[in-house]
């Protein structure tokens, strides 16, 4: 029952993607000063707007933008 409850079994890849942006940006510490994480409200307001590819393309570089700051540690 535990395995059926995670919150990713249900979604497409592209809803993956956005949480794995979303997990990245959460764990990012505290004290780093950026405003990528803005770019994931972006990419929502963007695939609200219909326009998936765009939204895609935001949750990349919010996704990438996290795995380079902590690879940089």
């Amino acid at each position: 029952m535990w395995y059926d409850q995670l919150p990713y079994l249900g979604l497409s890849r592209t809803g993956e993607r956005r949480l794995l942006a979303d997990l990245t940006m959460m764990a990012m510490p505290s004290n780093t000063q950026s405003t990528v994480p803005f770019g994931l409200a972006r990419a929502d307001a963007l695939s609200a707007a219909g326009r998936p590819l765009e939204s895609l393309t935001e949750i990349t570089r919010v996704y990438e933008a996290g795995v380079k700051a902590f690879e940089g540690k």
